[in-house]
């Protein structure tokens, strides 16, 4: 077993069995496509991190400008953001933003 496993390495091949590889990456695929949560729900998932650059993500901010707000690092800023975005069910920053606004999580300003 540890010599075909050896020999399928050096000849550029993965480890795992073939079909349990498939089954991995259908598993994260139907993981993607997960319907949208409603806020109830997600704002129990969401750690306060999470919720805060949520919240500055709803108003426009970029990675940088949401890291010197909350004074992190711009990658601890991508982390949570990759976290946070399959607990909301979406795939983009983009799409986070409309959910906290479609789930009153963020309100638009009222008109004068």
């Amino acid at each position: 077993m540890v010599i075909s496993a050896v020999r399928s390495v050096a000849a550029g091949k993965g480890t795992l069995d073939d079909a349990l590889t498939r089954r991995v990456i259908a598993e994260l695929v139907d993981r993607r496509r997960t319907a949208p949560v409603r806020a109830g729900r997600a704002t129990d998932l969401l750690t306060a991190r999470e919720l805060e650059i949520l919240l500055l993500l709803a108003e426009g901010m970029s990675n940088d400008e949401i890291a010197r707000t909350l004074t992190l690092e711009v990658t601890t800023v991508k982390s949570h953001l990759a976290r946070m975005l399959p607990k909301l069910g979406v795939r983009s920053r983009l799409q986070a933003a409309v959910w906290a606004y479609q789930n009153r999580i963020v309100e638009l300003p009222e008109e004068p």
